[in-house]
């Protein structure tokens, strides 16, 4: 291979070489009825209901739900943090958000980290 890798066409190179040797499917990557590359992590979003994904927040400060590589972006509508309520004196905050699937989600983070383990609520 010629082509130099950086971090801006590593999803180019990385495709052409699935490609190239007939791998339908990466471990991050999977297609859509359409062709097109989409984030494994939506595609098991949907199918299972549960996910484990990053409470962030953006620039303008609002609060949003990301995955590793920030190709999944939702917005947060409703946040509630509880100082002491993650046990053990850490922090717990929990976020409602709507998901790929255009239904309703909550996610919790506990701790002083971004980990946010989310779930589609019953009824939506």
């Amino acid at each position: 291979m010629s082509e130099r890798i950086t971090l801006t066409n590593l999803n180019a190179v990385i495709s052409r070489m699935c490609r190239a040797m007939d791998i339908p499917e990466g471990p991050i990557w999977s297609r859509d009825e359409h062709g097109n590359n989409r984030a494994r992590d939506v595609a098991d979003m949907v199918e299972t209901g549960t996910a484990t994904l990053y409470l962030v927040k953006d620039k303008a400060g609002q609060y949003e739900i990301t995955n590793w590589h920030g190709s999944l972006r939702l917005h947060v509508y409703h946040v509630r943090t509880s100082p002491y309520g993650g046990g053990f004196g850490s922090q717990r905050t929990d976020a409602w958000f709507t998901g790929p699937d255009g239904k309703a989600w909550h996610a919790v983070n506990r701790g002083d980290n971004q980990v946010a383990r989310c779930r589609r609520l019953k009824g939506s």
